[in-house]
Order: C-alpha cells, then structure tokens, then sequence
C-alpha cells in the first residue's frame, strides 16, 4: 500500500488537517506488518513536514532517504528508458535533456520519455495519445 505525498494530508492546517492526521495515525497503530502480507509505504518530498504523530513508532517507522540523481545518473537513466520505448534521440538530444531535468528523478524522466513517445507516435485519428 503506497500513500503518496503523506505529507499533504489534510491540507490547510486545521481541524480538519488534525482529524485526518489522527485517523490515519490510529489506523496505522492497528496495522501489524508481521501478520499481514501488506507493506505500507508513505513517500513524501518534504518529510520534515510531515505530521509528529504519524512519525512515532508503530506507524511509519523506517525512513529511507534517497537523493536526486546526478546529471550523468539522469542521462544514464534517459538511455536506459529511451532504448526501453525504442525512439530514436541522438546523444546529443539525450545529454541537453539530462542538463535540462535538474532535480528530476527516475518516475519524472519516464513521464518525460513516455510524452516525447506520444508526441512523436500519433494515434491512428491523428491525436496525440
């Protein structure tokens, strides 16, 4: 189970923010890994924001850091997905959008792959798909 961008649950801060908090909070406390074949993943891009409460033991309890992708791991990763979706970029192409994507990770540069796929390969009513 992935919840994604955990840390903006609840919006704008509130009674309504604190409510949800405090569901989500209780609901993980009921969840035991060890009898469940479900894993609980929570993604965030700010984890400092995220919620006190959902950071205690017994709920989201392992945090894992990973760093945004140098340059040369971005143009490594395009390679890889551009040769993955067989289109055809000269090496050039792929290092000035490896530069161009500072920040980006791995599930952005496939995004990015997969719109320069559907913007190079019309659908049969010749919309872009």
């Amino acid at each position: 189970l992935v919840l994604k961008h955990v840390d903006n649950i609840g919006g704008k801060k509130g009674m309504h923010q604190l409510q949800e908090i405090s569901l989500l909070a209780s609901l993980l406390e009921k969840y035991h890994p060890r009898q469940s074949n479900v894993v609980v993943v929570a993604t965030s891009s700010s984890p400092q924001t995220l919620a006190q409460p959902l950071r205690r033991p017994g709920r989201l309890g392992t945090e894992l850091y990973m760093k945004v992708p140098s340059e040369e791991e971005r143009i490594e990763m395009l390679q890889s997905l551009i040769a993955q979706y067989d289109l055809k970029l000269k090496e050039t192409e792929i290092k000035k959008i490896g530069i161009a994507t500072r920040g980006f990770v791995a599930a952005d540069l496939e995004i990015l792959v997969r719109r320069i796929r559907n913007a190079s390969h019309p659908t049969d009513e010749g919309h872009i798909e």
